[in-house]
């Protein structure tokens, strides 16, 4: 993973998004460290801006779910 460029990650669909594994990619997206955001420091849901977030949120329970949104 540290050869893919970007960030590779695993979060769970519980509030806030904990990650369950983050590249070491994430620090040159973010400016912070995989192992940080791993403890949740920040949580996945702050890296997404406030506007954005409850539409990310649906489109993660859409996925889930197996819908389309825009149906």
């Amino acid at each position: 993973m540290a050869n893919v460029p970007g960030m590779v990650y695993r979060c769970s669909a519980r509030p806030g998004w904990p990650m369950e594994f983050v590249s070491e990619g994430c620090a040159a997206l973010t400016g912070w460290s995989s192992a940080a955001v791993m403890r949740q420091q920040p949580a996945f849901s702050e890296m997404v801006i406030e506007e954005e977030r409850q539409g990310v949120q649906d489109a993660v329970e859409a996925a889930i779910a197996g819908t389309n949104r825009s149906s």
